[in-house]
């Protein structure tokens, strides 16, 4: 090779830039960032007019934004956890208008599988707020980023996003990760769980996405489940990990009227309906189908009858109540 000729690689080699491959993990962690300040100013503001208009002029003046902002929580304004709370020092205020400042920068919410794993594996400082973010905005993941993603959900020991994990769990229940939990782990949680609505979300992931069977919920954690709006398969797979006992407590409330959820319950009923109780509680439908809080289901009470039987219906519960009779001796005759 002359030296022409290497003085010409040389120079090449020179010219070209240099370029370093990005690591996906940190566009993720200013996304999130970016997000998350957006998100906690805009509402910071809104919080702060309510404020205003329940107490007139709020004096916010010589006070900086992280402040103003913890005295909007402390006042029950905002809530009291949030996953993008570790940016609140970074907050700017404006004096003049005496409200956050919102950047009007168009934000890109997509959320690659690749990034997800390689800020779990890296474990930053800024990871609760990375979960938050993922929990809010991915969909797909992989098997692999959603198995470190699961892992991180119990890692947090105060159950700071508890009921973003709840959300983002129902959006994925159908093909879950199972990864493994300590009875230990798991009884440490629950001490954690105080209102029903934590137990039964704590329930809910841990049953969902554990290797670990939780021990037979409470009622009231039950019911919670349906306020949360569980999805219907789910209910199903819970109530059928458990003795029949469990599901049979809610028949009182179902004849009764308390509550809105009767028409889910008819239909966790129709797959349990070998429990004395509950098939007395789907006969006790049938006989007042036309009635108070049963009216407006009576369709799917006679299709539940329709289904558990296999007889039609043909304006008459004659043979449905045969078959109710019928079904009583066997249970009777097992008991």
């Amino acid at each position: 090779m002359n030296r022409t000729t290497c003085l010409l690689i040389l120079w090449i080699v020179a010219t070209v830039p240099i370029v370093f491959a990005q690591d996906p993990s940190e566009d993720l962690i200013h996304q999130s960032q970016r997000y998350c300040l957006q998100k906690i100013a805009s509402e910071g503001n809104f919080a702060l007019e309510e404020a205003i208009l329940r107490h007139g002029n709020v004096d916010v003046k010589g006070q900086q934004a992280p402040d103003v902002f913890q005295g909007l929580i402390d006042g029950g304004y905002l809530p009291g956890r949030y996953y993008c709370y570790s940016l609140v020092s970074n907050l700017s205020w404006n004096p003049s208008e005496q409200k956050f400042l919102v950047s009007t920068e168009v934000l890109n919410h997509s959320v690659s599988s690749e990034s997800v794993v390689i800020a779990l594996q890296k474990k930053p400082t800024e990871t609760v707020m990375i979960r938050g973010f993922v929990l809010e905005h991915a969909t797909n993941l992989k098997d692999q980023a959603q198995n470190l993603l699961i892992e991180s959900l119990f890692q947090d020991e105060d159950l700071l996003l508890l009921p973003q994990y709840f959300t983002w769990a129902l959006k994925v229940w159908e093909t879950p990760t199972r990864i493994s939990l300590g009875e230990s782990n798991m009884n440490v949680y629950a001490q954690m769980a105080i209102s029903p609505e934590d137990k039964a979300r704590l329930f809910f992931m841990t049953f969902w996405f554990t290797k670990t069977k939780p021990k037979t919920p409470s009622v009231q954690t039950m019911a919670a489940l349906f306020d949360l709006e569980v999805p219907m398969p789910a209910l199903q797979a819970m109530f059928g990990s458990y003795s029949s006992d469990l599901l049979a407590e809610f028949t009182v409330p179902f004849k009764e009227g308390y509550g809105p959820h009767h028409q889910t319950l008819l239909h966790l009923f129709s797959k349990q309906y070998s429990h004395p109780r509950i098939l007395q509680a789907l006969a006790f439908a049938l006989i007042n189908r036309g009635r108070g809080h049963f009216a407006p289901i009576q369709s799917e009470i006679l299709h539940v009858w329709e289904t558990m039987t296999g007889i039609k219906y043909l304006g008459s519960t004659h043979e449905f109540l045969a078959w109710y009779e019928e079904q009583k001796k066997l249970l009777k005759g097992k008991n």
